[in-house]
C-alpha cells in the first residue's frame, strides 16, 4: 500500500481503516521508510500532523524503543527534513517521548486570567510576546507558566472576540479554544469571535495560514488571508473576505455587514456598556449594512434612525428601538 501525505493525515486524525491503520505503522516501524511522498507537507501541517500521530501511536500501546532520539530536537527542524529523520523512529521511540512529555504536563498550571468590561478595549502582550486586542465584554484565559517545553503548544481560551498577532515559534503551535473551536497556529494575524451565550464562531485571517477546527478536531478548515470561517450547528464552512476591514473595531470603527438589527443591538450594547430594548419586535430582523468611524452614541442612533426609517433613542441607560 502507498504511503502518502493524505494516508498520514487519515491516519492522525484516526479515520484509517484498519488495513491501513497496520500498512502505516509498519511503514512508521520501518528502518528506513521512503518519505518522498510526504515532503509536500507544509510546516504547519507538519506540527499538527506530529502531534496526532504521535496521539495514535501512544494509544496503540508501543513499546521498547529502538532508538531514544530526541523528538524535540527533530521538531526544530523543516518538515520536509524532519519527516525522513521522524518517520525512521520507530513506534516505540515515539511513544518513549510520550511517556517522557506528559509526565511533564502533569504538573499544575496556576490560571490567569484577564477579562475587558463592556465599553472598553484591551492590549494584552502574552509572556511569548504574542499580541492580544480583545473587544468589550470579551475574557482571555491562560497558565502559567505560558511557554513550556519543545514540543507543548501555547494554550490560551477565548470567550468573546479577540485580534491575535501570535510570534512565530515552529517548536510551541499557538493554540486558542473557545466554547465550540479551536484554532492552531505558528505565527500569523487573525480575528477570533465567540461570546458567551453564542454558538456560533469566526474566525477572520488577515495574515498567514490558520487551522480551524471544531473542539473534536475531527472536522477541520485550513484558512489563509483574505478567509473567514464559520462554525455553526455543529458545520464548518468558509468564505471569501476583504481582510484590510477585519481589524477595523481596534480603530473604533463600528462595521455592520449587513446584520439583522437585533445583532445590531447586541453589538451597541456591548459597545457602550448599555442596555437595548425594542418596543416593536417586528424591527429586530430589519438589516442594515454601514459602518461607522468612531461615532457618539447618539450619532450612531441618528444615522440608524435615518437608514432604517425608525425611532431608537437613549435614556436612562437604556437604548430603545421602536417605529
Amino acid at each position: 500500500m502507498k504511503i502518502d501525505a493524505k494516508l498520514l493525515q487519515k491516519y492522525g486524525s484516526d479515520s484509517c481503516t484498519e488495513e491501513e491503520k497496520i500498512a502505516v505503522e509498519q511503514w512508521l516501524a520501518a528502518e528506513e521508510p521512503d518519505v518522498q511522498e510526504v515532503e509536500e507537507l507544509t510546516e504547519l501541517d507538519g506540527a499538527f500532523l506530529w502531534k496526532n500521530i504521535t496521539e495514535q501511536v501512544q494509544h496503540s500501546g508501543a513499546t521498547s524503543p529502538k532508538r531514544h532520539r530526541s523528538a524535540s530536537r527533530i521538531l526544530g527542524l523543516p518538515w520536509a527534513i524532519a519527516a525522513s529523520i521522524l518517520l525512521a523512529i520507530s513506534i516505540g521511540s515515539i511513544w518513549f517521548f510520550l511517556q517522557h512529555a506528559n509526565t511533564k504536563q502533569e504538573t499544575s498550571l496556576a490560571m490567569k486570567e484577564i477579562r475587558v468590561p463592556k465599553g472598553k478595549k484591551m492590549r494584552i502582550v502574552l509572556p511569548d510576546q504574542s499580541i492580544v486586542h480583545l473587544n468589550a465584554d470579551s475574557k482571555l484565559s491562560y497558565g502559567e507558566p505560558f511557554i513550556g517545553d519543545e514540543g507543548t503548544g501555547r494554550l490560551v481560551s477565548l470567550q468573546g472576540e479577540g485580534f491575535f498577532e501570535v510570534a512565530h515559534d515552529s517548536l510551541r503551535p499557538f493554540i486558542i479554544e473557545t466554547a465550540s473551536t479551536r484554532t492552531e497556529v505558528l505565527g500569523t494575524k487573525f480575528n477570533l469571535q465567540q461570546y458567551a451565550n453564542e454558538t456560533a464562531a469566526t474566525l477572520q485571517v488577515t495574515q498567514g495560514r490558520v487551522r480551524f477546527s471544531d473542539r473534536t478536531q475531527h472536522n477541520n478548515l485550513i484558512v489563509t488571508i483574505n478567509e473567514a470561517a464559520l462554525f455553526n450547528a455543529g458545520q464548518l464552512s468558509k468564505e471569501t473576505i476583504d481582510a484590510t476591514q477585519v481589524s477595523s473595531w481596534m480603530n473604533n470603527v463600528i462595521r455592520f455587514p449587513n446584520n439583522t438589527l437585533e445583532e445590531a443591538a447586541t453589538i451597541i450594547a456591548r459597545w457602550y456598556n448599555v442596555d437595548v430594548k425594542f418596543e416593536d419586535d417586528s424591527l429586530r430582523k430589519k438589516r442594515i449594512k454601514a459602518s461607522f468611524d468612531n461615532p457618539s452614541m447618539e450619532e450612531l442612533l441618528k444615522e440608524i434612525n435615518y437608514l432604517l426609517n425608525i425611532n431608537a433613542h437613549y435614556s436612562g441607560g437604556i437604548v430603545k428601538f421602536k417605529t
